[in-house]
């Protein structure tokens, strides 16, 4: 956990949690303070304004799935 979830009892800031792949709707994975994942975003690049499109586009990774997955 990347932080003290509110509605998971039991779970708090750096437990480990797993989920099955049935219940990943998205999903995003920072390293090197860019970013992996983030589908949602990704499909709402061609919505943004430039600015903010340039913004997300210096973050994210191009490809979504990190090396060796």
């Amino acid at each position: 956990m990347a932080n003290d979830p509110v509605r998971m009892p039991g779970q708090s800031l750096g437990d480990a949690v797993t989920f099955d792949l049935a219940q990943v709707s998205d999903w995003s994975l920072i390293l090197d303070d860019r970013g992996h994942g983030f589908c949602s975003v990704r499909a709402l690049l061609p919505r943004m304004d430039e600015d903010r499109r340039a913004g997300a586009m210096a973050f994210l990774f191009e490809d979504p799935m990190p090396a060796g997955w």
